[in-house]
């Protein structure tokens, strides 16, 4: 199994706000990957597409 790929920025925040729905998308394909790692407000993200992927654990911040 393959490391998920980060896109190697501080933070991805702007980016997002900027690109909109077009955002992750365009990572994807940039990276030639369905899932990558990133920041969004300075926290830990991960961006994933595809009908493989199921979230088994959420955990909530106190």
């Amino acid at each position: 199994m393959q490391p998920i790929p980060a896109t190697g920025a501080p933070d991805d925040t702007a980016a997002l706000l900027a690109g909109g729905y077009r955002f992750m998308p365009r990572r994807f394909i940039g990276l030639g990957t369905d899932a990558f790692r990133t920041r969004l407000m300075l926290s830990p993200a991960n961006c994933v597409r595809g009908s493989g992927f199921v979230i088994t654990g959420v955990r909530r911040r106190p």
